[in-house]
C-alpha cells in the first residue's frame, strides 16, 4: 500500500477531551494515513485542541482552524476539496476507528473499481448507569446495536437505493462513515453550500455515493461508536432535534435526479420518488435512543441491549468480551484507555 493513501477528516467543536480519546485510539497511525482536524471551536478550545495534537507528537496529525461561526458543512466541504490522497474518510471526534480494518477497506476499493465506498463492522459503547455493568470505568458497556451492515453490491443503482432505504429503516449505519474515493467525494461536495444542514449533508453523501458505485463491507471491526455522549459538531446542531432544510433538500434532489437519470435508464418521476423515500427516512428525528443510552432510562426496553443483559458478565472479563464480539483483546485495552 502506497504512501499517503488516506486522509481522515475529523471535524470538532469544543470537545478537546473527546478528540484526545479518538486520536489516541488511532495510534500508532499507519504511514499511509494522515489526519486533518477541522477545528471550528471557540478560541479557548482551539488552544486546548492544539495542545492535544502537539502532545501526541505525530507528524501525520495536523489541525486546520476555522471561524467558530462557520457551519460544519462548509468546514467539511473545504477539507474534502483540499484532500490530496486517493481515499478520504470523514470521522467524528468522539468515535474510535480501527485503522487495520480501514487498510483492508482501501485494498477492497483498489481491487473493485465499481465500489465507491467500503466499511466494516460497528460496535457501540454506551452508558449503563442503572444496570451496574462495568466496562473499564463504571457505567460503560459495549453493545452490538449496529451489526446489520450488508454490502450493497447490486449492479442496478435503484436496487442499491432500495437496499439502503431498508437498512436505514431498521437503524443500520449508512455509507456516510466509510472509506471513500476522494475524487468521487469531491464531486459530491462541490454541490454543498452554507444553506445545508447536517441531515442534508448525510443525504447528499448517501444518495449520490450509491449512484457513483457499490458499498463493500468487511467482516472485521471497523469502529466503536461512542453513544455515551451527545453528538455536537457545530453551533447549529446544539439543541436541535432534526437537522435538515427544505432548500438544501431541493438542491440535492435536483442533483440526484440528474445523476441517476444519466447513469441509468429510469424516468425522472421514478428518480424523484426514490429520492423522496430516502429523505423521508433520514429526516425523521433519531435522537431518542441516544438520549436513553445517555440517561440510563428504560434500558431494559431496548431490544439491542437484551442480549447484553443476558450475558452481563462479558463486560467484566476482557477475554470473554473479545470472544463474544469477535474483536482482538488489544482493541478493548485501547478503548478502556481512551474513554
Amino acid at each position: 500500500m502506497g504512501q499517503n493513501s488516506l486522509t481522515i477528516l475529523i471535524p470538532t467543536y469544543n470537545r478537546p477531551e473527546l478528540l484526545k480519546g479518538a486520536l489516541r485510539f488511532l495510534l500508532p497511525l499507519p504511514e499511509n494515513m494522515r489526519v486533518i482536524i477541522l477545528d471550528g471551536s471557540s478560541e479557548e478550545n482551539k488552544v486546548r485542541n492544539q495542545k492535544v495534537v502537539q502532545d501526541l507528537q505525530v507528524d501525520q496529525i495536523v489541525k486546520r482552524d476555522y471561524p467558530a461561526e462557520l457551519d460544519l458543512c462548509l468546514r467539511l466541504r473545504d477539507g474534502i476539496l483540499r484532500a490530496e490522497t486517493e481515499y478520504t474518510l470523514i470521522w467524528p471526534d468522539d468515535d474510535f476507528l480501527v485503522t487495520s480494518t480501514v487498510e483492508r477497506c482501501i485494498d477492497l476499493l483498489r481491487k473493485h473499481p465499481d465500489y465507491s465506498s467500503a466499511q466494516g463492522r460497528f460496535l457501540c459503547v454506551v452508558k449503563v448507569p442503572k444496570a451496574r455493568l462495568f466496562f473499564g470505568r463504571a457505567g460503560f458497556a459495549l453493545v452490538d446495536a449496529l451489526k446489520y451492515h450488508p454490502s450493497i453490491h447490486d449492479d442496478q443503482i435503484l436496487r442499491r437505493i432500495i437496499k439502503q432505504m431498508k437498512i436505514a429503516e431498521i437503524g443500520g449505519l449508512p455509507n456516510y462513515y466509510s472509506v471513500r474515493r476522494t475524487k468521487q467525494l469531491q464531486d459530491i461536495y462541490t454541490h454543498l453550500s452554507g444553506e445545508f444542514k447536517w441531515t442534508d449533508m448525510e443525504i447528499l453523501n448517501i444518495a449520490l455515493g450509491l449512484v457513483q458505485g457499490k458499498l463493500g463491507t468487511i467482516d472485521d471491526l471497523f469502529a466503536i461508536r461512542n453513544y455515551s455522549v451527545s453528538s455536537v459538531t457545530g453551533p447549529n446542531r446544539e439543541g436541535s432535534q432534526t437537522y435538515f432544510s427544505t432548500k438544501g433538500l431541493s438542491v440535492i434532489k435536483a442533483v440526484y435526479v440528474d445523476w441517476l437519470t444519466n447513469a441509468e435508464s429510469v424516468s425522472r418521476e421514478v428518480a424523484e420518488y426514490s429520492f423522496d423515500q430516502i429523505a423521508d427516512i433520514r429526516c425523521l428525528p433519531n435522537t431518542k435512543d441516544r438520549q436513553d443510552f445517555s440517561t440510563g432510562e428504560d434500558l431494559s426496553q431496548h431490544p439491542q441491549l437484551n442480549k447484553l443483559m443476558q450475558v452481563c458478565a462479558n463486560v467484566l472479563f476482557p477475554r470473554m468480551t473479545a470472544w463474544w464480539f469477535h474483536i482482538p483483546p488489544k482493541i478493548l485495552k485501547k478503548l478502556r484507555a481512551c474513554l
